[in-house]
């Protein structure tokens, strides 16, 4: 028996729900897509956040 992580089982709930809601299975995998591409531009925009904010002492400085 394959136990799996939640990590797997994440993105396979979130298809369900959109599924669900009416959504085909190609509008699904673009929402899926755009919902990990995001999430990479998030992580990619906090990362360039924090040596600015740490020298940074607000505006104006």
């Amino acid at each position: 028996m394959r136990l799996y992580s939640p990590r797997d089982v994440t993105p396979v709930r979130r298809a369900a729900e959109l599924a669900a809601e009416g959504i085909n299975l190609t509008g699904v995998r673009r929402i899926l897509a755009l919902e990990v591409e995001v999430a990479g531009l998030r992580s990619e925009l906090e990362s360039l956040r924090g040596p600015v904010s740490a020298t940074s002492t607000g505006p104006g400085r």
